[in-house]
């Protein structure tokens, strides 16, 4: 599935501040060349988006047709609270500070 050389991200819950570790492949996605999102960007994308769905799903269990209010809804973890909510066909409503965030 994968090739040495590709760029990929993933998660490991055992030794993430080490030079090397060994991943379950199923915990890893190649990225796409055409991806605009610098490695530091990406390297954060799986944290966030399990912060996501632990928060929505397990903490405050929100279910298909609840409306959640998001508040800097053009971040991280508001466009993965977006995406989840959307998967799961609960109302969002979305906060944004500038008229560009907003028409984003």
């Amino acid at each position: 599935k994968f090739q040495a050389g590709d760029h990929v991200v993933g998660i490991s819950a055992h030794g993430v501040l080490h030079s090397h570790v060994v991943v379950d492949s199923s915990q890893v996605v190649c990225i796409p060349s055409e991806c605009p999102l610098t490695d530091e960007q990406l390297s954060v994308m799986p944290v966030v988006c399990l912060t996501v769905i632990y928060s929505l799903k397990y903490r405050v269990h929100l279910q298909a047709d609840q409306t959640i209010l998001i508040h800097a809804s053009t971040g991280a973890a508001g466009q993965w609270c977006i995406q989840y909510c959307q998967y799961i066909s609960a109302r969002v409503i979305a906060t944004a500070r500038t008229e560009e965030k907003r028409c984003f």
